[in-house]
């Protein structure tokens, strides 16, 4: 197994990986990044994530959530790292705010999401997409990300970045449901879900 551990640039740029191993001679390639390889989590160390807010009634508002709008679920809760975030966080925090859960066969899901500043989206390893935002009236673009779930036991990861200077508001709201809508599978709580950092 070949692994290799990476960061992002510290100010919010964003991070790559491109590499090969050779044979010691030089002459035979034996291992190069290609698209099969997969990102994990470490999340040794992981805590639950800290409710911050109702889907309802945040600083965020509500202009994307509740019956009739793109963001349906009103269960979910928003959350973060620390309590307070939904008045202040520190600029450019990036946690890793994921939940594991099981599907009792392959299924797409829809994973409808709102996130304050940015979010890359992370489904058993492979990167999926990014998004940004989504708590503005007209901002919800993009969304839900049609997810394809394996049987069995499925993570999601979603690394977040906050980018309101000085300390602005931080935090993620989601839900993964059904494509039909008819089941949840998993919505941000802090029962639900972990974080690192």
């Amino acid at each position: 197994m070949l692994s290799v551990e990476a960061y992002g640039a510290p100010y919010g740029g964003r991070g790559g990986v491109l590499a090969s191993l050779t044979s010691y001679d030089g002459r035979n390639v034996l291992a190069r990044t290609s698209s099969s390889w997969t990102c994990s989590v470490d999340q040794q160390g992981s805590q639950n994530a800290i409710e911050v807010a109702t889907a309802l009634n945040s600083t965020w508002g509500a202009a994307n959530i509740g019956s009739g709008k793109p963001f349906k679920d009103t269960q979910a809760k928003w959350i973060w790292v620390h309590s307070g975030s939904d008045v202040s966080s520190s600029y450019f925090v990036k946690p890793v705010l994921s939940t594991i859960f099981v599907v009792p066969q392959d299924t797409s899901a829809l994973l409808s999401l709102i996130v304050d500043d940015h979010a890359d989206i992370i489904l058993n390893g492979l990167y999926v997409s990014a998004l940004d935002g989504g708590y503005l009236a007209g901002q919800y673009t993009n969304r839900p990300v049609l997810l394809n779930l394996k049987r069995g036991i499925n993570t999601i990861s979603v690394l977040v970045t906050n980018y309101n200077s000085p300390g602005g508001p931080a935090g993620l709201l989601a839900s993964l449901s059904s494509s039909d809508g008819s089941t949840v599978y998993s919505r941000t709580s802090s029962s639900a879900w972990i974080y690192t950092t």
